[in-house]
């Protein structure tokens, strides 16, 4: 018989690991990867200079302030224009051809390029688990149904889709804005709506899951995301109440967006499918637990399984495999805005940076490598972290 006295510290030791959750043991493991935590902190920081307050009070110029007076004007040159504003800057990372500061372009480059990568991680996200979850969980003959349109969808170039896509929302941004249409302002009241949106979304969501003891990130996902619908469709029903066609209150709300809501919309149309195949995979995997089966026995709904028991399982997973994905989305939107498909000029992207300037890399090669590393630095960062997030939650590659 084993007693308290023949317990070793060693037993003991093995005793506490056993008793951490798996979410402490995957932040441990994580604080212990010392790449994918700086690239955590980078990323941190990026997201924080690049929201619009932040970013005017830390760069130096506006982002369309030219001066030719200063044109291709290399890192570290004073400012020698005629505007007093600015008399006694510098350009700290160089001017490019119209005399703008790289340095202000580039931190106003950055709201472009995490936007397009975070909207369409969770475009992605709220699409590809919502058709996952209805595909894995549904009978046999649904899942065979949603899932051979995925793959028909699957089989479809989403590169050229996206361009196609992007082609046709520009020549109908064109045709809409030769109708000279008085520009469309919100009322004053849509930003208190769109926060009390979210905040009854956040407190709804806080609620049940305290009643349904779920953990939470279930609840707020659903609520959340219902938010957002919401403030979208209160917004083009606003426009349409001006007069304007559907296609035309599509044009203002890009035009409101820096021209971006189309290139969320081209990137969010095809993007969800293989978050919608993990997910489904997740979803089989799980369902057939013991667990699940035993929550069925008790009679719980099929609300409360998927809720409780099947997205909790699945959300961590997903979460990780699309910060995997925002790389791809931001390498997207640099390669359209390149090709004149992106961003409108004169707002700054990483893309249409490059494409501006790329002619010039031998007179003044600063101008592009600017932006260049700027775009490499925060794929690697997103890339790191989401390999140590892989790592970290995955008990495989812990060596356990």
């Amino acid at each position: 018989m084993t007693t308290a006295t023949d317990t070793s510290p060693k037993d003991l030791d093995l005793a506490a690991q056993r008793s951490r959750s798996p979410l402490r043991d995957a932040l441990t493991q994580f604080l212990k990867n010392k790449v994918a935590l700086a690239a955590l902190i980078f990323i941190i920081i990026e997201v924080i200079i690049a929201i619009p307050p932040v970013t005017d009070l830390v760069a130096p110029f506006p982002y369309d302030k030219t001066s030719l007076y200063d044109n291709l004007a290399p890192p570290g040159s004073p400012y020698t224009g005629r505007d007093p504003e600015f008399q006694g800057k510098v350009f700290i990372l160089g001017a490019d051809y119209l005399g703008r500061d790289l340095l202000s372009r580039t931190l106003y480059g950055a709201q472009v390029s995490l936007a397009v990568g975070f909207v369409g991680a969770t475009v992605s996200l709220l699409v590809g688990m919502l058709v996952g979850l209805i595909s894995g969980y549904s009978r046999p003959a649904i899942d065979n149904l949603i899932m051979r349109l995925v793959d028909f969808l699957y089989a479809l170039p989403i590169l050229v889709f996206i361009i196609l896509m992007q082609v046709y929302f520009k020549a109908v941004a064109r045709k809409e804005s030769a109708e000279g249409l008085e520009p469309f302002t919100l009322p004053s009241w849509f930003g208190w709506v769109m926060f009390t949106l979210f905040a009854v979304a956040l407190i709804a969501g806080i609620y049940m899951a305290r009643r349904e003891d779920g953990g939470g990130a279930q609840y707020l996902f659903v609520f959340l995301a219902g938010a957002m619908f919401a403030s979208f469709l209160l917004f083009v029903i606003l426009v349409m109440r001006t007069g304007r066609s559907f296609m035309a209150s599509l044009v203002e709300i890009d035009n409101a967006f820096g021209g971006m809501f189309f290139l969320f919309i081209a990137l969010g149309l095809l993007n969800w499918i293989g978050m919608a195949r993990i997910t489904r995979g997740q979803v089989l995997s799980v369902k057939n637990k013991e667990y699940v089966e035993a929550a069925k026995a008790i009679g719980a709904t099929d609300r409360r399984i998927i809720f409780q028991h099947i997205l909790p399982n699945v959300l961590g997973p997903a979460i990780i495999y699309e910060t995997l994905a925002i790389p791809g989305y931001i390498f997207t939107e640099a390669f359209l805005s390149f090709i004149g498909l992106g961003i409108n000029p004169p707002r700054p992207s990483w893309g249409n940076m490059i494409s501006e300037n790329y002619q010039g890399l031998r007179a003044a090669p600063w101008t592009v490598l600017v932006p260049s590393v700027a775009l490499t630095i925060t794929v690697l960062a997103f890339n790191f972290l989401g390999d140590g997030l892989r790592d970290a939650f995955d008990p495989r590659l812990r060596g356990e």
